[in-house]
C-alpha cells in the first residue's frame, strides 16, 4: 500500500516532504469507526515510515544498490489529533542519524499547517 500521493521536496539523503490524499473511501472507512471514520492510527505511523524510506533512498546515485529500506523500529511515536477522509496529510521526514547501515529518521504529519502526529523510525536497507 503506498501512501504517498505526491513528493513536494527533496534535499537528498537528509529531507524529504510528501502529500498524501486520504481517500474518501478506503478498507478502514466503514469500520473505524461506523459512523465516524478516521484514520487508524498505524496507517499514520506507515505512511511516516514510507517518507522516511523516501528520505534515505534519495541520498544515493542508484537507489537500486541500496536494498530494500525495512522499518525496524519506532520510538516516540505521538497521534496529536483524528485525521478524517478526503483529507491532504503533509509528511515530512528527516535523517536524525545513520550508523552501520541502521538510520534514524525524524518524521511528522500535519494537517493545514497543525502537527497531528510525530514518531521517530528506524529502519535498515536489506539486500
Amino acid at each position: 500500500m503506498r501512501f504517498v500521493s505526491r513528493i513536494v521536496s527533496v534535499e537528498p539523503g537528509l529531507r524529504v516532504v510528501a502529500q498524501w490524499d486520504v481517500p474518501e473511501q478506503a478498507f478502514w472507512t466503514s469500520d473505524h469507526f461506523p459512523g465516524r471514520p478516521m484514520l487508524p492510527g498505524v496507517l499514520i505511523v506507515e505512511s511516516m515510515a514510507q517518507v522516511c524510506a523516501l528520505v534515505g533512498l534519495s541520498g544515493h546515485d542508484d537507489p537500486s544498490t541500496v536494498g530494500l529500506p525495512v522499518l525496524v523500529g519506532i520510538d516516540k511515536a505521538r497521534i496529536r489529533d483524528v485525521i478524517r477522509p478526503g483529507t491532504q496529510v503533509t509528511l515530512e521526514a528527516s535523517c536524525l542519524s545513520e550508523r552501520r547501515g541502521l538510520y534514524r529518521f525524524g518524521a511528522h504529519a500535519s494537517v493545514e499547517g497543525q502537527q497531528v502526529a510525530s514518531a521517530e523510525i528506524l529502519a535498515m536497507a536489506v539486500r
